[in-house]
């Protein structure tokens, strides 16, 4: 890829003017996160880089794994929503005028439920258009609008994460990250609050904020149990056992 080779060529020239590999990383953020230089200056200073960078491979295939598997967790249900609302569009736009002008042939009066389908597909009929581009420039102008304030997607996750399903996809993906991430920092020779201070790279706004006072906790003297207690909707029993 044109992108990454530019990205390592540069990578190679920071270094050869004297950067150490930890800080040559520190200045890409937005692709190497805050673990992968902390856990390459513990390689280096124990003579075990090749080690940890073994270990950062490895958490970012399981990463990508994962990943995967949410997808295809998710790829059934989605394609089924996709053909229901599509029926539904169509008996709205096409079935449902037809019965609409048999029923008129009658000259007898609806049901209320009746009529409001009918004036649903009379709605549906006459703005199509505007119906149609109006979720299409939701799509599209969302993530632009995510990206910037951080209230919108903490709104955003505490919504999806009271869906049974899906809540319980985005809790498992996580916490495999944030424990990955501890697993990764013990074996490096780091210490707890060191590889919680790493752990904020995680991409929910909501476990990233519940981090920040149980790292606090952890250096006033309390256990990583405790500390999460207080956090059950983000951390199960499970968990804290």
């Amino acid at each position: 890829m044109p992108g990454w080779r530019c990205l390592i060529n540069t990578l190679v020239d920071d270094i050869a003017e004297g950067e150490s590999f930890s800080d040559v990383l520190r200045h890409y953020p937005q692709v190497f996160p805050t673990l992968y230089p902390t856990l390459v200056a513990v390689g280096k200073m124990t003579g075990k880089l090749d080690v940890c960078c073994q270990q950062l491979a490895a958490q970012q295939e399981q990463q990508l794994q994962l990943k995967k598997k949410v997808k295809q967790a998710l790829r059934y249900p989605g394609f089924v929503l996709g053909v229901s609302v599509t029926l539904s569009i169509i008996m709205l736009i096409w079935v449902l005028p037809e019965f609409a002008s048999l029923y008129e042939a009658f000259e007898t009066p609806l049901p209320p439920l009746t009529q409001c389908v009918l004036a649903l597909a009379d709605v549906v009929a006459h703005r199509a258009l505007l119906l149609l581009t109006l979720p299409l420039s939701i799509v599209l102008g969302y993530p632009v609008c995510r990206a910037r304030p951080i209230a919108l997607r903490r709104q955003e996750e505490r919504f999806l994460l009271k869906i049974p399903l899906l809540g319980t996809l985005i809790r498992g993906e996580a916490l495999s990250y944030l424990f990955t991430l501890l697993a990764l920092t013990q074996r490096a020779g780091l210490t707890l609050p060191a590889g919680l201070t790493a752990a904020p790279t995680l991409p929910y706004v909501a476990y990233q904020e519940a981090l920040i006072p149980i790292l606090r906790n952890i250096e006033q003297g309390d256990s990583l149990q405790q500390a999460m207690t207080p956090y059950s909707r983000l951390f199960p029993p499970l968990v804290h056992n």
